[in-house]
Formats: structure tokens, C-alpha cells, sequence
């Protein structure tokens, strides 16, 4: 359980005092909190079924997971920072401010080290976040060709996949971090949310109406189902108990099931018109739940047939449910975009609401269709990517002939062909030279990064976390 030096504030003022811009942040580790004095608790709103927690204004508090120290963390995008509070004490919340180099921090999953990751700056950095207090962390940069990194997941191995720009990424929890590109060449391609399954597949989610599998024996050559409504606009992704891939339609207003076995693909209408269901995780009583941020609800759908599906309103006019996890304590938890705050849906008072609703489900028969599709695999492209990037502006070679001259702090993308290949770079402002042999395989995307030419600045700190 983390340490609170709680320095709570009633929410309904605002909490001015506490809130720090981001953009007045300086970059750096952690170093711990401050010395805090506690406060009365801030008010929250009560219901039982549904409980929300409000968070400072305008926090735009995005993904949610039950980190690895058995609370709960979620994503602040507004306020370039991550929160995180205990099932048994949700009134005290504990932020913890990123570098202001990495804004926006979206989606983030536990890793095995201890310690949460999430995508920020725009999808093209990684921020490491230790669980325990002092909350110490680390900010990846110029990692590769990272961009647009929609979705992170833990797979069973202790990696974890990502969907980027037109490619899937593999990384491993070490610090620096190792990580593996494979791009695809199809228009469209571009991965939103990830999910690995029990064999080690990943299955991801695609704007343009398609669902995609790859298999970590052949990562570059995956396969695309395409879906009944290409328009649908498939966005999250999960594992059911069942074994069956469930994802939500943004745009077709569905819940739907993908069964690997028989490539058949059931559409889940929802009650609520325009509901526009975005997350979806297994809940810890083995149902799937989502969010509905178009019409203020949480859902629930059953694994089994009939599929009953069950709302959970959100006692906030403004509610815009986004992102959903299950709790360490047995309980559904999201964060609201729109009700600026995190939730929470208590099981035990649920049951009542769940029972009625399969049992309507039972008596008005089927209300799902049904669609056999088929699945067609893209090769990846077969010569091979060399991203170079460098600390200070330089002059590049490869293999003894000069390339480009590259401006500080941006990478160049250039296909090559397979082999082992001489990389140098010189600085243009004392001619420093740096040199790297790399393998490019077909492909594969290899990396080089030239740190050294410029001296780094280690005097900058990050803000300690804040209480509230």
C-alpha cells in the first residue's frame, strides 16, 4: 500500500493551490513527496451501485489498471501527470507529476518490474513509473519510429505490445527499454488498441473497419479480418474467458465477439442509441464491461448466450465514461472524461440489476447477428529500416558515403537493404565522431541513436508528487 502524506484539499474549490501547469514543470526524476499535512477529505458523490471521485478540474483522466502495488493508477492528460488511489481509501488521491517534455500521458498497463508505463507527448514517448513511493521515473525518447501509440498491453511473457503508426511494437520492461518494430505497408494499418491472448497472439483493432491477429512467429505477416460494417470503427480489444476476442464498434453502436475457432463475427446491438462504446475489459466476475461516453454508462455483457447485456448509468449529467479496469477489490473501476473523475461500480449492489437484465435477455430471445468472415494475410515489406537519430546537430554516413545532416532531437527513416551496415555521425558544432555497425534484417526496422554529441543537462528535477 502506497505512503500518503495526504494534502487534501476539498475538490469542489478546485484545488488551485495545489495545480501546477505542466508546462512550468522541468524534467527529471522524482525525488519523493513533500512533507504534507492532511486535510478533510474532499466530498465525492455517493451512490452505491455507481460512486464517482472527483479530480482536480479539467484533469482529463483517461486510461485506468490495477497496478502492480494493488491500486489503482490512471492517466491525468490534462495535467501531465498519473494519479493513483487505494480501493479502501479512493477519497485520498496521490498525483504524481511527469516531465513536461511527455504531455498528455493516455493508456499505461503494469509491468513486471514494479512499475507502470504509459504512452505520452503524443504517442512517441515512454514514461516508467515506479509503483512505490517516492515514485521514482524514467522518460524513453526518441525511441525508434514511435508515433501515434494508441493502446499498451502486458502480454504472458513480460513484454508488452503496442500499437503505433502503421506498425505493432514489442518492448520489454527494461530500462533503457529493448524493443522490436513491425511495420505493414496496407493503407489503413494503423493498430488503436492491443490485446494478447493465452498463446501469446496479438489481436489489435483498426479504424478502417477490420480486425487484425499476429502471431509471434510471424509478426509481420498478420491476419486481417475484415468486419461486416467497415465503417463500424472497431477501437478497444479484449481477451474473454471464453476464449473469444471481444471488442467494441465506436460507430456501429455494438459490442461484438470474434470466435478464432470458427471466424465468425456476433454483433452486439446496445440498448442505448448513440452510446458510442469505446473500452472494454474482463471484469472480475469473468463478464466483458465497456464504456459508453455518448450516453454516460457502463455496460456489462455476459460470455454467455443470450449475451445479456446491462447499463449502469453515471450519476452525472456531464458523464463521459472512457476508460474501464477491474479492480484489486473485486469492483469495476473507470475514469469520466466528462464528470472529470474516477468510478466506481460496486458488484455485490449490482447483482440485483445484472439477474433482471439476462433474465429479459432469456425471454426476448436472440438479438445478436451472426457473420462467418474470412481472414487474408499482408506480407511485411522485404528490405529492412534504419531509423538514425542523434543528440546535436551532425552530419550522417552510412557505410563511408554521407547521407543527410540531421537536426538535433529528429530521427530519419531510411529503407536499406539487408546485412551489416557502418553508421557515423560527426558533430557540426566541435566535429565529434561517433560510429555504430548495425544488422538490418529483412523486415526489420533496426535503430540507431548517436547520445554523446551533446553534453546532457542531469540538473533538472521533476516536481515531487502532490496529495489531495
Amino acid at each position: 500500500m502506497l505512503r500518503r502524506a495526504a494534502l487534501a484539499l476539498p475538490l469542489a474549490f478546485g484545488l488551485v493551490s495545489v495545480a501546477v501547469s505542466c508546462a512550468k514543470r522541468e524534467a527529471g526524476p522524482s525525488r519523493g513527496p513533500t512533507a504534507a499535512s492532511r486535510a478533510k477529505p474532499a466530498r465525492r458523490a455517493t451512490h452505491r451501485l455507481v460512486e464517482l471521485i472527483p479530480l482536480p478540474p479539467k484533469s482529463q483522466p483517461h486510461g485506468i489498471v490495477a497496478g502492480p502495488d494493488g491500486n489503482l493508477w490512471f492517466t491525468l492528460s490534462n495535467r501531465c501527470a498519473l494519479g493513483t488511489l487505494a480501493p479502501d481509501e479512493p477519497s485520498v488521491v496521490t498525483e504524481v507529476p511527469l516531465p513536461a517534455s511527455s504531455p498528455r500521458p493516455e493508456e499505461l498497463a503494469p509491468g513486471p518490474d514494479g512499475a507502470l508505463w504509459c504512452t505520452s507527448a503524443g504517442g512517441t514517448r515512454i514514461v516508467r513509473v515506479a509503483a512505490a513511493a517516492p515514485h521514482e521515473l524514467q522518460e524513453f525518447k526518441r525511441l525508434g519510429n514511435f508515433r501515434n501509440l494508441y493502446g499498451i498491453a502486458a502480454g504472458p511473457d513480460g513484454t508488452f505490445w503496442m500499437g503505433g503508426e502503421w506498425r505493432l511494437i514489442r518492448m520489454r520492461a527494461t530500462v533503457p527499454p529493448e524493443y522490436e518494430e513491425y511495420p505493414y505497408r496496407y493503407n489503413g494499418g494503423t493498430p488503436l488498441a492491443v490485446a494478447v491472448d493465452s498463446a501469446g497472439n496479438v489481436w489489435f483493432t483498426r479504424g478502417n473497419g477490420t480486425l487484425g491477429r499476429a502471431s509471434l512467429r510471424s509478426p509481420l505477416d498478420p491476419e486481417v479480418f475484415e468486419l461486416p460494417d467497415p465503417k463500424c470503427w472497431p477501437q478497444g480489444i479484449a481477451v474473454g474467458p471464453d476464449d473469444a476476442i471481444w471488442f467494441t464498434e465506436r460507430t456501429g453502436n455494438a459490442v461484438a465477439r470474434f470466435d478464432p475457432a470458427r471466424n465468425t463475427i456476433q454483433e452486439l446491438a446496445l440498448p442505448a442509441p448513440k452510446a458510442q462504446p469505446r473500452a472494454i475489459v474482463r471484469g472480475p466476475d469473468g463478464a466483458l464491461w465497456f464504456t459508453e461516453p455518448g450516453a454516460g454508462k457502463v455496460g456489462r455483457v455476459a460470455v454467455h448466450e443470450p449475451f445479456a447485456v446491462t447499463e449502469f448509468a453515471v450519476p452525472s449529467e456531464v458523464s463521459r465514461p472512457w476508460a474501464v479496469a477491474s479492480g484489486p477489490d473485486g469492483n469495476v473501476w473507470f475514469t469520466d472524461d466528462g464528470a472529470n473523475a474516477v468510478g466506481r461500480i460496486d458488484l455485490a449492489a449490482a447483482r440485483d440489476e445484472i439477474r433482471s437484465s439476462e433474465e429479459r435477455a432469456r425471454t426476448a430471445g436472440s438479438h445478436i447477428t451472426t457473420t462467418v468472415v474470412k481472414a487474408s494475410g499482408f506480407a511485411g515489406p522485404r528490405d529492412g529500416t534504419l531509423i538514425v537519430g542523434a543528440d546535436a546537430d551532425c552530419t550522417v554516413s552510412l557505410d563511408g558515403k554521407e547521407l543527410f545532416r540531421s537536426v538535433k532531437g529528429h530521427s530519419r527513416t531510411l529503407t536499406i537493404a539487408p546485412g551489416w551496415h557502418v553508421v557515423s555521425a560527426v558533430a557540426a558544432a566541435d566535429g565529434k565522431r561517433l560510429t555504430q555497425a548495425v544488422q538490418v534484417l529483412a523486415g526489420r526496422t533496426a535503430f540507431v541513436s548517436f547520445e554523446g554529441l551533446a553534453p546532457l543537462d542531469e540538473s533538472k528535477k521533476t516536481p515531487p508528487p502532490r496529495h489531495y
